[in-house]
């Protein structure tokens, strides 16, 4: 069977704070093909470490074989409008300075302890100095500048156009039913790790020259 692509890999993600697997955990299913024969693999590995080593494994395999692979996260890979530049407090900031920032600032451990509350919190006070744009945690983790609810004024667009248009939650939005503000906290450092992967970035390096050397 012709595709695009040799592989596709689907990526569920979870913000548990504990091991975990089932329901509201991490899920991957890898989907590729051996002559005509479709083969897929799955698994629900119990944490974000865990399932992190695994998909980098698999993308290790197509990058030093020289295939391609489409890998989808379900989680937002960025944040509305302007929140990258009042973050970095540069005005040619993109996505990759909050990929930076991010993994600079969130901590997960190998069982899933993480400080995302506390990091929504720095962001609040740094962006606002109110409890805004991030909110919804436990109570626990309630302060002067994270709360269980939303705030009132908010700078940021409360949606990107994805959202808007798929009918997502808001990504400030942490905790709660539906939520998904917290898996991209604990996504898109992964995510950064994956994009310096010295593996990937080596073979970006030799794609680049054989293009020169082509020409």
């Amino acid at each position: 069977m012709k595709s695009l692509f040799d592989g596709y890999l689907i990526v569920d993600w979870s913000a548990n704070s504990t091991p975990k697997r089932g329901k509201d955990s991490i899920w991957w299913c890898h989907l590729t093909w051996d002559d005509d024969s479709l083969v897929i693999n799955g698994n629900n590995p119990s944490t974000r470490y865990l399932a992190f080593k695994q998909i980098r494994e698999i993308l290790h395999s197509y990058v030093l074989s020289g295939k391609r692979l489409l890998v989808g996260f379900d989680f937002a890979y960025a944040y509305p409008q302007g929140f990258a530049k009042r973050l970095s407090g540069s005005v040619d900031a993109s996505w990759w300075n909050t990929w930076q920032k991010l993994s600079e600032l969130i901590v997960d451990d190998t069982y899933n302890l993480n400080n995302r509350f506390s990091v929504a919190a720095g962001l609040n006070q740094m962006l606002t100095a109110t409890t805004g744009p991030f909110w919804g945690c436990p109570e626990s983790q309630c302060n002067d500048h994270l709360s269980k609810h939303k705030p009132k004024n908010n700078p940021f667009a409360e949606f990107r156009i994805a959202e808007r248009i798929c009918g997502a939650q808001s990504v400030w939005k942490l905790a709660y039913p539906g939520a998904v503000g917290s898996q991209v906290l604990m996504g898109i450092p992964y995510l950064h790790q994956l994009r310096v992967d010295p593996v990937y970035r080596k073979a970006q390096v030799s794609g680049r020259l054989r293009q020169v050397l082509r020409n």
